[in-house]
């Protein structure tokens, strides 16, 4: 996606991380449902037992989360090193915002 976004002139940066940024909403929900899919009932309830459901739903919710904010980083970096229009930082910010809530929101659907 991000070659796809800056092969060409992207336009100004916003428009261009919000681009990325919508498509972590999809591609989060996708890799977090494989995620849980990936471990078997059977040794949830075995470490449910041991460490307890908080620990368990920790457990679960690190990687996703781990995986967004690299995801992140390489949306807004992206934008940082290959658009080359100036972008203030607020811009940046709000688009690190955007990468940040997009992908939260797919990792909790």
């Amino acid at each position: 996606v991000l070659a796809a976004v800056y092969a060409a002139d992207a336009g100004p940066p916003l428009p261009a991380l919000a681009s990325t940024a919508v498509v972590l909403l999809p591609v989060a929900a996708w890799a977090t449902a494989a995620h849980l899919a990936a471990s078997s009932a059977d040794l949830r309830q075995v470490l449910t037992a041991a460490d307890g459901h908080v620990r368990v739903m920790l457990a679960d919710a690190l990687p996703p989360l781990a995986w967004l904010a690299g995801a992140t980083a390489a949306g807004v970096l992206a934008n940082a090193v290959l658009d080359p229009h100036p972008a203030p930082l607020t811009d940046r910010l709000l688009g690190l915002l955007l990468h940040l809530l997009c992908g939260a929101v797919g990792i909790a659907l």
